[in-house]
């Protein structure tokens, strides 16, 4: 992944030379244009990454600014790639238990476009001054290729240049031993071009509360208490409090590397004091832990790094859901409203059980074990199928999102699963008739409406464990 492998110390003035006499350039990059989500893209550049920054355990920080909207037009796969790229040799150049930051911020003075600037910090070994002045700032400026400079690798150049067909730049700052700064921007497009994005939780309940985040690394549970602080969270770190007093709390958020069994008793006997507290436990997009499921079981939500301002938003929002107003309802002035049928649904009292076993029993013939068996391949299956629907919704995918909603409906209503089975089909059929504004609405309320079933989901479990044990 490394951008390059070796920097030869050319002259400045070899450099010049072979800029002017060389005319095996680069090819130009080409670009697509579709919409799609900044905040899926930074988790498909989490994912790709992952393996390589577990291994070192380098945490890898996302500031991304407010007025930074979620909604953009341009080249995604080009976006993941350069992002991939440079990050990807931060990585390698940086030594084990250290944080990389990645800065996003608007140029709020370019009323015209969508100008996006990155910076990617890290405190590696860095590059001499010579090698810095004399083969990459003027490459980073030109479209030769890596050779020309002396510079094993295409991943700088291939970074480059993509870039530059962004009609953007790309600069780098370094200090031998402590690390470099790679800077750069790009015009992109959103629907609004004027947007400038505010978090709106759905109910006040998520607002100005007390939350203690238990986390080794500093730095990214800094990163974690800003987040927080933008909806007046009054946020503690665990190396301040004595952490036994959990019930001081309304939100406990633990990294998963700290669960030993200790930690695990003490989180158990919270849920089952019915506190009150709300647990999350942090986790990292590449999760291959044995005890996964005694985790499912004692969070309330699972907030996968990287984290950013939207997926503390998502989860606020799942944890403290309310019905929406009928101004909310309403479709954005001038677009077209929700449908009747919507509109009850979201407006509802909520007389459509989240979970009517005697439904579910009935299919397996009053068997409870082989009722709890398909419940938890359901859980493990769709535990996260909120964020593919909404990432399906917010692309405008409908095909597959209609597919995917058919296969949930088709699963879930045997088992008695029947509000969230009901939202299925609504999505479903609205992604049928391209009924926008239904799509976006009822997406929406899917997070808070999984997580409650699968929650009776486990209390059936719980209540009925011992008719499960005995039937095996």
């Amino acid at each position: 992944m490394g951008l390059f492998s070796k920097i030869f110390n050319k002259s400045s003035k070899d450099t010049q030379k072979s800029m002017q006499n060389s005319d095996n350039r680069a090819e130009p990059v080409k670009l697509s244009a579709s919409k799609f989500n900044l905040n899926n893209t930074l988790r498909d550049v989490a994912n790709v990454l992952a393996p390589m920054a577990l291994e070192k355990k380098i945490s890898i920080i996302y500031r991304v600014n407010k007025d930074v909207p979620s909604i953009i037009i341009g080249d995604r796969y080009k976006l993941t790639t350069l992002l991939s790229e440079l990050i990807g040799n931060a990585i390698d150049f940086s030594d084990k238990k250290e944080s990389i930051t990645v800065n996003i911020r608007r140029n709020a003075d370019n009323v015209d476009a969508l100008e996006l600037h990155f910076s990617i910090t890290d405190r590696g070994v860095g590059i001499s001054e010579q090698a810095l002045n004399d083969v990459i700032t003027p490459m980073l400026r030109s479209d030769l290729k890596a050779s020309e400079f002396g510079i094993e690798g295409s991943g700088l150049v291939r970074a480059r240049e993509i870039v530059h067909a962004m009609f953007g730049s790309i600069t780098m700052s370094c200090d031998l031993d402590r690390g470099c700064i790679v800077s750069f921007y790009v015009l992109l497009s959103t629907p609004d071009i004027k947007e400038r994005r505010h978090y709106r939780l759905p109910s006040k309940d998520g607002i100005a509360l007390q939350s203690l985040i238990i986390d080794e690394d500093h730095g990214t549970a800094n990163a974690l208490e800003s987040m927080l602080e933008y909806f007046q969270h009054s946020v503690t770190q665990a190396h301040d409090v004595d952490i036994d007093s959990f019930e001081d709390f309304d939100l406990l958020f633990v990294c998963a590397y700290m669960l030993d069994e200790s930690m695990k008793e003490r989180l158990s006997a919270l849920r089952t004091s019915q506190s009150g507290v709300k647990i999350v436990i942090i986790e990292e997009m590449m999760n291959d832990s044995s005890d996964a499921q005694e985790i499912l079981e004692l969070s309330d939500w699972l907030l996968y790094k990287p984290t950013t301002q939207q997926f503390v938003f998502e989860m606020l929002s799942a944890l403290y859901p309310s019905k929406p107003t009928s101004e909310e309802i309403k479709g954005v002035e001038g677009e077209e409203s929700v449908s009747k049928d919507v509109e009850q649904f979201l407006g509802s009292d909520n007389s459509v059980a989240i979970f009517d076993q005697e439904m579910g029993l009935r299919l397996y013939e009053n068997n409870y074990t082989k009722l709890a068996d398909t419940l938890k391949d359901i859980i493990w299956k769709y535990v996260k199928v909120d964020k593919k629907i909404l990432s399906l919704a917010s692309h405008e995918e409908y095909l597959k999102l209609s597919e995917l909603c058919d296969e949930l409906h088709k699963r879930l209503e045997p088992v008695g699963a029947i509000r969230l089975a009901q939202l299925a089909l609504m999505i479903k059929s609205a992604s049928e008739r391209f009924k926008v504004a239904d799509v976006e609405s009822l997406s929406s309320i899917f997070s808070p409406i999984l997580a409650q079933t699968i929650t009776a989901f486990d209390s059936f479990m719980e209540e009925n464990k011992y008719k499960i044990d005995d039937a095996t």
